[in-house]
């Protein structure tokens, strides 16, 4: 079992609203340089979560696909 998998998101939503919510919509959505301030916010709760659940490169990949894509942890794969 990942840390992924121990952590429970509830237990940290209080203070990080705007990156921790039910259901995505449009209204959470940033683009340009201002992407990185929910993944950095998600990072000081949990890195391996935070790089799971973005998606990295040309073709924006979902961080939690490392293992199909040959990488044996999402660090490696980000």
């Amino acid at each position: 079992m990942s840390i992924i998998e121990k952590s429970n998101p509830k237990d940290y939503v209080k203070g990080n609203e705007t990156i921790l919510y039910p259901k995505w919509t449009k209204e959470h959505y940033t683009s340009g340089i201002r992407e990185y301030d929910p993944w950095e916010q998600a990072c000081k709760i949990n890195r391996e979560a935070a790089d799971a659940s973005a998606s990295w490169g040309m073709f924006q990949i979902m961080g939690f696909n490392y293992a199909a894509c040959g990488e044996e942890s999402v660090e490696s794969f980000v």
